[in-house]
């Protein structure tokens, strides 16, 4: 984060080194939302690991998953709230708004 120095725009960082249990555990996003003062629940992760979005689900956190482009995906990653499974490409904000008023129409039904 020093190097691409964009370390300024995070209020907190935080590492599995800093906690009992690393992922699949979900000890740092908890102690994350507990830093923010934020509930697990009103928190949404990025993530480009089965393990973390293991860790995300079980925090009680929504998810979006972004995984490596051209890999078959392991089964964890369909935990995931939103999956962009052909990588950080897909990732642009227009698809992430679609997906959510999608699931926001769906969830009215």
């Amino acid at each position: 984060m020093e190097i691409s120095e964009i370390k300024k725009y995070f209020s907190i960082v935080l590492s599995s080194s800093e906690v009992e249990n690393g992922k699949p555990e979900p000890d740092v996003f908890l102690e994350a939302a507990k830093n923010l003062d934020i509930l697990p629940e009103n928190i949404l992760v990025f993530e480009d690991s089965k393990y973390g979005v293991t860790a995300s689900k079980k925090a009680g956190m929504a998810c979006i998953a972004v995984p490596e482009k051209n890999h078959e995906l392991p089964r964890e990653f369909y935990d995931a709230n939103i999956l962009f499974n052909n990588g950080i490409e897909e990732l642009q904000p227009e698809n992430i708004l679609n997906l959510i008023n999608k699931t926001k129409e769906t969830l009215k039904k």
